[in-house]
């Protein structure tokens, strides 16, 4: 088994399902196969341990339970406390299930099954109750107060109230609901058929009050918590706002992203509208603003960190801006009309350069600053704040990044990677390795051709390897003198062909990463490709682990970040860039080992040490005890004193803290500590969103004077 997990996505798949857990403002996101757990507010995100089979076409959360149903018919229960799997079941032909009072209600031929896991059992269920009532598949089932609301296409919506053995009726339509909600005696539904209704209970009979005709057919819908607004998206992929008070036909707000937004989602007590599609984007309906965009961040070709941030190129010449820590995106910008080739990090900023020839200088807010054509259809780049040396089929090429001027150039064969040092460029190509420099051009011959090289700086200086056709690893020395060689892939005469290399990319410690695909027999389909990734040190394989267990047309290039666990491999896919840790080498931030247990701080905290105990809650990640040592101390004093290289791992317990209404203390701690240590470049956005509605309260309350004499930090925004 290998020790690499899943850590990180930069980017979403092509279908995102989403479920909101409305008490802790906790989104869950189903990307692919995997669920990634986000807060918008605090810009905070992980990935749960569930791995579905297939891919999931629906979530649901209910307490510390979440349900997860793939396209299959697997039903998953996961536990959130543990973040571990408590069972699963196949339910052949399920469209729709959920998870209420730590209870399974799923849609089988239009029953509405109840099972409970079994107390005996290990990862087992147990069917309780079938519940008549719907003459096809349920497709729609919502979570209420005292029952569950279903609809199939039967055209019918109804209620069932947690006991007996059939659901009640409440209305029918001349197609299936999309959306519905009770709230008290009133039920709210949106129908595929663009028809909006509100009914009334009265004398227990169910009374129509409003009926709306948006003359629209539907995708999706959702419904806010009051019951007073219906969002939905219609089939031409726009996203309308309507009033469920009114029979007014038209909708109060309107907008149109792209063609990939499928699914509309209130989140935040309605402050916010989640969109997705290809990517995810929050959409702030009030004032019209687009938080966290993340369209078309799927296709991802090439990735790099860079001051703390990761920066993805796209399919699409897209650039995203991605906050290491939290995995959400802080600027989306569009430099290339081709796809992006190379990220190369410079001292204040970076570097993004197209296959299509271009290369653009960006400040490290994405901004471009310089613009640089070339002559050449890149396929790969280096550079530094004063040269930029690309290469593509035939020709290498070096350009003076301040004059924008081309200073040398040479004919060469098809290049696979190279690096700039100094005014000389070492390359690596199918034939071989190259070194050009203002006077000159040495090179020598492979053993084989070449069909894959990386060329990087480690601890024992600069390598390179190269992975010749027939498998085989063959390094060299900067100067290029050979050192050794060893297998990675299997021999051609042995399923070469049923493997095929992706890319190669050297860690700090002189160890490889390779990663490939291999096509397998599938019982199901013909054959399965799956993408995979190879550790190499000292000629042998010491771990390998799956990246994606079906494969599309991935570039699969290798990049690396720093974590908790050292360094951590990504990989960038068609489903994103996926960021891997090794465990073994350590813990999770919240599992950190330490010698202090959470009550010897708190006792260490009463004797007066506040700093003491701050240190050990952001080890343990606890933000009982950091709200309790700023309780105890003095906040202007632990702010100056606190350990500068510990100051990444308190900023999301000073959030969190800001989060549940402590302002004023974390709010002083970080006025003193951002005075030593510089801020992350998230946290401008993260403070204004978990402050707004702290602030718009104390408007209301005490009004507007009062507010900014309380928040004085907000009196410019």
């Amino acid at each position: 088994m290998s020790s690499f997990v899943l850590e990180g996505v930069f980017g979403s798949s092509n279908s995102c399902e989403m479920a909101y857990k409305q008490k802790t403002g906790e989104m869950f996101v189903g990307i692919g196969r995997i669920v990634k757990r986000v807060r918008i507010r605090s810009s905070s995100a992980s990935i749960l341990s569930l791995q579905t089979e297939e891919k999931i076409v629906s979530l649901s959360v209910d307490g510390d339970l979440l349900l997860a149903l793939d396209s299959a018919g697997r039903v998953y229960l996961h536990s959130l406390v543990y973040d571990t799997e408590i069972g699963r079941m196949l339910v052949a032909g399920c469209l729709s299930a959920i998870v209420k009072d730590e209870k399974v209600f799923l849609g089988y031929r239009g029953y509405l099954q109840e099972w409970v896991v079994e107390p005996t059992g290990f990862c087992t269920f147990k069917k309780t109750k079938t519940v008549t009532g719907h003459r096809e598949n349920i497709t729609m089932m919502k979570s209420t107060e005292d029952g569950i609301l279903t609809s199939s296409p039967d055209s019918l919506l109804r209620l069932y109230p947690m006991e007996g053995p059939k659901s009640v009726s409440l209305f029918k339509s001349k197609s299936a609901a999309l959306s519905a909600k009770k709230i008290g005696r009133e039920v709210v539904s949106v129908w595929e058929n663009g028809e909006i209704t509100r009914l009334v209970e009265i004398a227990g009979e169910w009374t129509v009050q409003v009926r709306k005709f948006t003359m629209l057919n539907l995708l999706s819908a959702d419904i806010s918590t009051f019951g007073d607004m219906a969002v939905v998206v219609d089939t031409s992929h726009n996203v309308l706002l309507f009033s469920t008070l009114s029979e007014k036909p038209e909708p109060t707000h309107k907008i149109f992203l792209s063609e990939d937004i499928t699914q509309a989602t209130f989140i935040e007590d309605d402050e916010w509208i989640v969109l997705a599609g290809q990517g995810s984007v929050v959409w702030e309906w009030k004032t019209g603003t687009l938080l966290a965009n993340e369209q078309d961040s799927s296709t991802q070709r090439v990735a790099k960190e860079v001051s703390g941030q990761v920066i993805t190129g796209t399919e699409k010449g897209e650039v995203f801006l991605w906050d290491r820590l939290s995995g959400s995106c802080i600027q989306k910008i569009k430099p290339h009309t081709s796809p992006v080739v190379e990220i190369i990090p410079l001292p204040r900023g970076f570097i993004s350069v197209s296959s299509g020839g271009d290369a653009k200088v960006h400040k490290i807010s994405g901004e471009v600053t310089k613009h640089l054509s070339t002559e050449v259809q890149i396929t790969c780049a280096d550079g530094d704040d004063e040269l930029l040396a690309v290469a593509g089929p035939g020709r290498v090429e070096i350009y003076d990044t301040k004059r924008s001027k081309q200073i040398l150039y040479a004919e060469i064969d098809l290049p696979l990677a190279l690096r700039l040092k100094g005014t000389s460029v070492l390359m690596a190509s199918i034939s071989g390795l190259t070194l050009l420099t203002p006077d000159n051009v040495s090179s020598i011959e492979g053993q084989e051709p070449f069909v894959l090289a990386d060329i990087s700086a480690t601890k024992h200086g600069v390598q390179v390897s190269c992975l010749g056709e027939s498998g085989m690893v063959y390094t060299f020395t900067e100067d290029m003198e050979e050192v050794s060689d060893y297998r990675a892939l299997p021999k051609y005469a042995n399923g070469m062909g049923q493997t095929v290399p992706l890319d190669m990319k050297h860690l700090p410690d002189g160890s490889l990463v390779v990663t490939y695909t291999r096509t397998r027999p599938d019982r199901y389909t013909d054959a399965r490709t799956t993408l995979y990734a190879s550790l190499f040190y000292g000629g042998y394989e010491v771990d390998r682990w799956i990246v994606l267990e079906r494969s599309q047309k991935e570039t699969g290039k290798v990049f690396t970040a720093t974590s908790a666990f050292g360094v951590s491999i990504g990989v960038c896919t068609f489903s994103g860039a996926l960021l891997f840790s090794d465990r073994s080498k350590g813990f999770k931030p919240t599992a950190l080992w330490q010698k202090e247990t959470p009550q010897e701080l708190e006792a260490l905290i009463k004797k007066g040490d506040a700093l003491s105990g701050l240190v050990g809650a952001v080890k343990l990640q606890n933000v009982r005890i950091a709200q309790l040592a700023l309780n105890q101390g003095d906040a202007l004093v632990l702010g100056k004193y606190f350990p500068e290289h510990l100051a990444s791992s308190l900023f999301p317990l000073l959030l969190a803290l800001i989060g549940e209404g402590v302002v004023e203390k974390p709010l002083s701690l970080l006025k003193e500590l951002l005075v030593r240590v510089p801020a992350p470049p998230m946290l401008r956005r993260q403070l204004s969103l978990l402050l707004g509605p702290v602030f718009s309260l104390s408007v209301e309350t005490t009004g507007s004077i009062d507010a900014l004499l309380t928040f004085p930090h907000l009196s410019k925004s």
